[in-house]
């Protein structure tokens, strides 16, 4: 009975992936695909099987769509914070009441650590101040509260999540191959676009043919080059350079692959390519990055940096532009960065970037990478211990994949409510054992991982 109820499941989150996707050719249905697998987590927590519920929950926030940069239709308000309530109910009805003695100094500690920030606010005396982010600021704390609570027994269904997100891979490249043709916009504004990719990381886990794991590496790759973000492509290069890098203080084989790779990139480095410039699929951001990247020579990081993403590197210089107390404790809830030196007045309304607000008062509130978009109000020592928890210390355990899928996951989703809650269902409820996770070293459990 329960192989009939996961094979079920599996066809229509297929089938659902598949349409969610549809934002050219079925505009407005699209946007209420994430309404199935809502609905079927409600059928299958009332049947006890909490293992499919919270994959269902994971994919219909995945498939809801909340963000169409007024071009593509956005899923209902209404539908978007039901998927939400339920989403916090079954994360907070899975955590215990007793708190982990493990990190039991942990909640004391940020509690110490926001009455700095505040107090540091209000010492520098900042005008950059929103109360939209602090309530952000406050869900996001509220979320990470739940983890220093010990964790019912329960974990995601790593089959279900390959057969839905393999209905959003297959849904994009139909999209590519009959309706999308424009330089224009891009593919999907979706927070959560970067599931494309998880097809292939669950057949690794799960161990399917080899073929069919490249197969799918190389097309959720090539679907993420036409959906305008630099940095999924950028972010899942430079976490396996990281495994790579760490394995090698103890294994052979890890030095072997970085040597390889390092002359691979050396020697492409070496070569002229500058003629891939003429091509017109370089106007996607993400492929013409990768074009620029390998064109460019003779200058010094920080040009290449500037000039392969100008705004980026401007909310760097912006963000290190203040006193390193505020770089590394964070200015508190709810703050945000005025532009005093005009360092970003070069971005245009056009560009989207930022809101027109932002853009008209020069204070910003939202950027495009974690370690600022938190930094700032949190400081990059708590950053850093966050990903060193749930990345550095994955590899460390020879949990390399796990390491991978929580550290994509913070760096590319968690700019949004619905990629905090995507991200933290995942790192919490990710199965313990799962086939394929181990590389020879001691596993340990997925809720101890905060």
């Amino acid at each position: 009975m329960s192989f009939q109820i996961r094979q079920f499941l599996g066809v229509m989150l297929f089938l659902s992936g598949i349409l969610c996707t549809q934002r050219i050719s079925l505009s407005e249905i699209n946007a209420l695909a994430c309404l199935v697998p809502l609905g079927l987590s409600f059928l299958m927590i009332l049947n006890n099987r909490l293992e499919y519920c919270l994959s269902c929950l994971a994919l219909s926030l995945v498939f809801m769509v909340d963000n169409g940069a007024e071009i593509y239709s956005l899923t209902p308000a209404i539908v978007r914070y039901a998927i939400y309530a339920a989403t916090l109910f079954i994360f907070t009805a899975q955590s215990s009441a007793n708190i982990n003695r493990r990190v039991i100094f942990v909640p004391c500690l940020l509690g110490i650590w926001l009455i700095i920030g505040f107090n540091l606010n209000i010492f520098f005396s900042f005008n950059a101040f929103d109360l939209g982010i602090l309530k952000r600021d406050i869900f996001l704390l509220a979320i990470l509260a739940l983890f220093f609570l010990v964790k019912k027994p329960g974990d995601l269904d790593l089959t279900l999540l390959f057969w839905g997100s393999g209905g959003l891979l297959v849904g994009e490249v139909l999209n590519l191959i009959f309706f999308y043709s424009s330089n224009e916009n891009y593919l999907s504004f979706d927070t959560t676009k970067i599931f494309v990719i998880f097809p292939a990381i669950i057949a690794l886990i799960q161990k399917r043919n080899i073929y069919l794991v490249l197969f799918l590496s190389c097309a959720g790759i090539f679907i993420c080059l036409f959906m305008g973000s630099r940095m999924i492509i950028a972010s899942c290069l430079g976490i396996i350079v990281l495994i790579l890098v760490l394995n090698s203080l103890h294994r052979f084989r890890a030095k072997l692959y970085l040597f390889t790779g390092l002359l691979v990139f050396l020697g492409i480095m070496a070569s002229d390519l500058s003629f891939l410039l003429a091509f017109d699929i370089v106007k996607f951001k993400a492929i013409g990055f990768i074009a620029q990247l390998l064109t460019l020579s003779d200058i010094s990081v920080m040009e290449v940096l500037e000039l392969l993403d100008p705004v980026r590197f401007s909310e760097h210089v912006l963000f290190f532009d203040r006193s390193p107390i505020l770089v590394l404790l964070g200015q508190g809830p709810g703050a945000g960065l005025y532009d005093v030196n005009g360092i970003l007045s070069f971005v245009s309304f056009e560009q989207t970037a930022f809101s027109q607000e932002e853009l008209t008062s020069g204070v910003f509130y939202n950027f495009h990478d974690a370690w600022i978009e938190f930094g700032v109000r949190f400081g990059l020592v708590p950053v850093f211990l966050l990903f060193y928890t749930l990345v550095i210390r994955q590899i460390l355990e020879g949990r390399a994949i796990v390491a991978f899928i929580f550290g994509i996951l913070l760096i590319n989703v968690t700019f949004a409510t619905s990629g905090i809650l995507l991200a933290a269902l995942i790192i919490r409820f990710f199965p313990q054992q799962s086939e394929g996770m181990r590389d020879g070293l001691e596993s340990k459990a997925a809720n101890h991982a905060l």
